[in-house]
């Protein structure tokens, strides 16, 4: 049997990371003659049911009622889950991502949807890595955004293929790739590889022993990646020890095979009168079908794609009749090009509009179809992304002018004026440009009078010198000389500001209530009543702000900083005092919560040790919460056992013993050997009275 002249081996994980509940789902089926391994990730929220579990499980059973590697089959079983799926959606869709492998022991041949991924090593390097069905992949694919972008890019998850989408299940399915000995296949969810980078998946491959050794060093790897959140996550790998030899076969020619060549022709001979009539009137509907397809096509290179959608669609719905998918999907690309064009000329409205930004955005979309679709010039839509991004360049430009007129640095907003202009005039945008003019002219005459304002600012610099040292009479003598000349210029604004700043100087009384302030906050703060001190000390700091007064703003800055440093400090060993609390009442997620806390404000203060310490009481309690769920699985199984269900006992034994091997439980391992044992014994025994 291929089996049994092969040599595969599988170890696996699956966590619910920070998550109550574990979306994802795993589960395979070894035979003699194919093996068939199937991972999936629930995009739902349903609390009633497991969309990934739904998947796999009807999956794997196609599989086993008819094992093969032929694409149509590998299909049906995609698309048979796809429909159990939707009937078991009651009060919202259920919706999953799937990865499927299947192999006749010398060769694998992978399907997919959406962004469960394989990798496939060799000799240390990735040789495959499937492709996402994902916004990111695609913005990839176009350029958009680099390789090393992808795994942590913000539209990573947001799919445009996955089942339970409503629409007809369309998986990826690739060739049939043959394996070598050495060869690693690596399956894993989005929870995994978003905090992975490609590199650290054939890392240390060298020093690795087996599959079970990979899963804890890639496990290990990603975990510290994962900063304070963690998604569910799933992670298989599987070791090609050795690859089945296949023999070479000789070409056989049997009368078997000639009676199945003459069969149909028999058959044909005798009905040939109704067949070709058949065939005239199937042909008669092609050709209208055509017909309409080619009128439609032709609106569509003119731009016309409203008229062309009627046809369209039309013609669609009788090649969809005749079966002729290679044409529906011609169609579907045709309808496609007209949703860009139809984006390309909201593009072009919003455009003319002055609207931008959002134009640009239906320009890169309708740019996206038609990559997609492929086969088309782009020169016009690329030309029209070039002209909008170098106008949002101008309008930078002009608002970085605004920017630094409004500080009063005229001659840098003189000069990002004539920058904006530039464009305005290469790219014809004649409305932009007479504004822009306009701020020139307005620019220019205040560089002018910069002198003068120069002249005032100096003065006003030099009042808040003597301000600073506490002579408020010569401060208050040089802002009267500012006053003056921001009269003869017409700032009446200003010289109400001056005149208000005349009036504060005047009034000690306020800064003698800023040091009373003061006083009070080192009051409550003897006291320990922290929040009544920061309170008094930032009224100090507002008062003595209203007068520039910066030395004394910097020291009350400095204990607030302060106070504010050990609140937070003892905040966090408030939290992981209650932390300890809930791991002891073994409330695991409230823990890791209170825990993750506590562990980002010591991250924050650069207190290493305890980091360190608080990051190993989040491992001790991920490794109790394991513990705790291989408790739940031996019990399953013991349940299972009592009713001779012993192949689904022994897989719940075998996942309790996996994780106490893991958490180091060599009493609990041995126990559920024992049960493993027995349960196999009971199987043996369930399987001689069935058959005596």
């Amino acid at each position: 049997m291929r089996r049994e002249n092969s040599d595969f081996a599988t170890e696996f994980v699956t966590s619910a990371g920070d998550f109550k509940t574990n979306k994802d789902y795993f589960a395979l089926v070894e035979l003699d003659d194919y093996a068939c391994w199937v991972l999936a990730d629930g995009l739902d929220s349903s609390t009633e049911q497991l969309s990934s579990e739904i998947v796999v499980n009807s999956i794997l059973s196609d599989f086993t009622e008819n094992p093969t590697m032929k694409k149509r089959k590998i299909k049906e079983y995609i698309r048979n889950a796809n429909q159990i799926l939707a009937e078991k959606s009651r009060t919202m869709n259920l919706q999953s991502t799937v990865l499927v492998i299947i192999s006749d022991y010398h060769s694998i041949r992978w399907a997919h949807l959406g962004n469960t991924r394989l990798y496939h090593l060799r000799k240390e390097r990735i040789k495959t890595k499937t492709k996402d069905h994902s916004i990111a992949q695609m913005m990839l694919e176009v350029g958009d955004i680099e390789q090393q972008q992808l795994n942590q890019h913000q539209e990573r998850n947001n799919l445009d293929k996955y089942l339970g989408n409503g629409e007809k299940a369309r998986p990826k399915i690739s060739k049939k790739v043959e394996l070598k000995d050495d060869d690693i296949l690596i399956l894993c969810t989005s929870g995994f590889w978003e905090n992975m980078k490609d590199q650290q998946f054939k890392s240390d491959l060298e020093e690795i022993e087996g599959p079970q050794e990979l899963v804890d060093n890639l496990e290990t790897k990603m975990i510290s990646n994962s900063g304070n959140h963690l998604d569910n996550y799933s992670l298989t790998t599987i070791f090609i020890n050795k690859v089945l030899q296949e023999k070479s076969k000789k070409s056989k020619f049997s009368i078997k095979k000639i009676a199945m060549f003459l069969i149909p022709i028999l058959l044909l001979s005798g009905g040939a009168f109704l067949y070709n009539k058949r065939v005239s009137r199937i042909r008669s509907k092609v050709t209208a079908a055509k017909s309409k397809f080619n009128r439609a096509s032709r609106l569509v290179k003119k731009g016309q794609g409203s008229k062309a959608k009627p046809e369209l669609k039309k013609s669609r719905e009788s090649f969809k009749k005749l079966g002729k998918d290679e044409q529906v999907a011609k169609i579907d690309e045709q309808l496609e090009l007209i949703d860009a064009q139809e984006l390309e000329k909201k593009g072009d409205e919003k455009i003319q509009a002055g609207n931008y930004v959002e134009g640009l955005s239906d320009y890169k979309e309708a740019k996206t179809i038609y990559l997609k679709v492929g086969e088309y010039d782009l020169k016009e839509i690329e030309d029209k992304i070039f002209r909008c991004n170098r106008i949002l360049k101008a309008k930078d430009y002009e608002g970085e002018g605004s920017e630094s007129y409004k500080s009063g640095s005229y001659n840098e907003a003189k000069q990002k004026y004539n920058l904006a202009a530039e464009i305005y005039r290469n790219h014809n945008a004649q409305a932009n440009l007479k504004e822009i003019n306009t701020k020139l002219a307005e620019t220019t005459e205040k560089i002018t009078n910069n002198d003068q304002s120069n002249k005032i600012s100096d003065m006003k610099a030099e009042a808040n010198e003597y301000l600073q040292m506490g002579d408020y009479k010569s401060a208050i003598n040089k802002y009267i000389e500012a006053k003056v000349i921001c009269s003869n210029l017409g700032l009446t604004e200003e010289v109400e500001r001056i005149n208000n700043k005349i009036k504060q100087i005047n009034n000690n009384s306020v800064i003698k209530k800023a040091e009373e302030y003061e006083d009070d906050a080192e009051i409550e703060l003897n006291k320990q009543n922290f929040s009544e001190a920061i309170f008094n000390y930032k009224q100090a700091e507002k008062l003595y702000s209203e007068y520039s007064l910066s030395a004394k703003v910097a020291k009350v800055r400095e204990k607030i900083a302060s106070i504010e440093a050990a609140q937070l400090l003892d905040e966090a060993e408030t939290k992981e005092e209650l932390g300890d609390k809930q791991f002891k009442n073994q409330k695991y997620d409230e823990a890791l919560e209170s825990y993750q806390q506590v562990k980002e404000i010591y991250s924050g203060k650069n207190m290493k040790d305890k980091v360190d310490k608080v990051t190993e009481k989040i491992i001790d309690v991920r490794a109790t919460k394991k513990f705790k769920r291989a408790k739940e699985q031996e019990k399953l199984g013991d349940e299972l056992a009592q009713k001779e269900k012993y192949d689904k006992s022994l897989m719940k034994y075998k996942q309790a013993k996996d994780i106490y091997q893991e958490v180091n439980k060599l009493e609990d391992f041995n126990r559920v050997q024992q049960k493993i044992e027995k349960a196999n014994q009971g199987k043996k025994g369930f399987f001689s009275k069935l058959f005596s």
